[in-house]
């Protein structure tokens, strides 16, 4: 149990999260917005609370040092829109015809539904920002890094956060959902923890006739595992097939893997329950 010393400014933290949820606000103008005598650290605190519980959360800007990360300004998130849109008494068409809250919603339900499906495993979620240029996500799973643009118009896009992100990190893998990339309905059918990637670049997107699935793939682990056979972003010819992860998912940690255990266990969770029950 946690004792909590502001009850109102807990509540009022959390209404500012759901109103703001797919924005990044500062603690300073979080305290701006709330009117309420407090500090950083105490806000900081009530939002984690507040992730434990399922509720919202401020996802951290991607950055090498975990120190840098853990000072930058969160993004807040809620762990389920209807808190969002229950919030903004907008109905359905008023939702839809407001085109800053509908791309704010829409974000949210990708943030959400990744924020939900990641829980549990090794998987990191961020968001990356320098001036202009913004990444919606940033999913990290050791050294592995997916950048995750959400959009939810149908303009043309440049993609220009991702180009930036990819010259500063060099990503494995640059998913867009929405507009010009996997249709919402798609992603949000299946996720798609963990499944094979095969990532070539070409210098134009003409040359993907000449695709050869047998040259210069690269085979591991990602975090989107889709029925759609792949996705393509117009920026230097760069060309992301997706196919279904091979073996079966463990139940315990969904890592993908061909196992014969009984329980389609994987090979490290076979070694921490033999070794759990030789302890009891």
């Amino acid at each position: 149990m946690t004792q909590i010393n502001k009850p109102i400014l807990l509540r009022r933290l959390f209404q500012l999260g759901c109103n703001y949820s797919s924005q990044i606000l500062s603690y300073q103008k979080m305290l701006g917005q709330l009117q309420d005598v407090g500090n950083t650290t105490t806000l900081a605190h009530y939002l984690e609370l507040l992730s434990g519980a399922g509720l919202i959360t401020g996802i951290n800007k991607y950055a090498n040092h975990k120190v840098r990360s853990k000072a930058s300004s969160p993004k807040f998130m809620v762990y389920n829109t209807a808190l969002m849109s229950a919030q903004s008494n907008k109905s359905y068409k008023e939702a839809i015809s407001d085109s800053i809250f509908w791309g704010h919603l829409t974000e949210s339900c990708i943030g959400a539904h990744i924020l939900n499906k990641i829980r549990g495993t090794q998987i990191e979620v961020f968001y990356w920002r320098e001036k202009n240029e913004e990444v919606d996500f940033i999913l990290k799973k050791e050294k592995s890094v997916t950048a995750i643009e959400v959009k939810s118009s149908y303009k043309k896009d440049t993609f220009s956060g991702l180009k930036y992100f990819s010259k500063a990190f060099n990503p494995k893998r640059i998913l867009i959902i929405g507009n010009q990339g996997i249709s919402i309905e798609e992603f949000l059918k299946e996720l798609l923890i963990v499944s094979q990637v095969h990532y070539d670049e070409y210098g134009d997107i003409e040359d993907y006739d000449d695709f050869d699935d047998e040259d210069d793939q690269e085979n591991d682990e990602s975090f989107i595992e889709d029925d759609q056979d792949m996705v393509i972003m117009d920026d230097k010819g760069i060309i992301v097939e997706v196919d279904k992860a091979q073996g079966d998912k463990c139940p315990r940690c969904w890592q993908w893997e061909a196992t014969d255990h009984e329980l389609r266990l994987c090979t490290r969770c076979q070694q921490v329950v033999a070794r759990l029950r030789n302890k009891s």
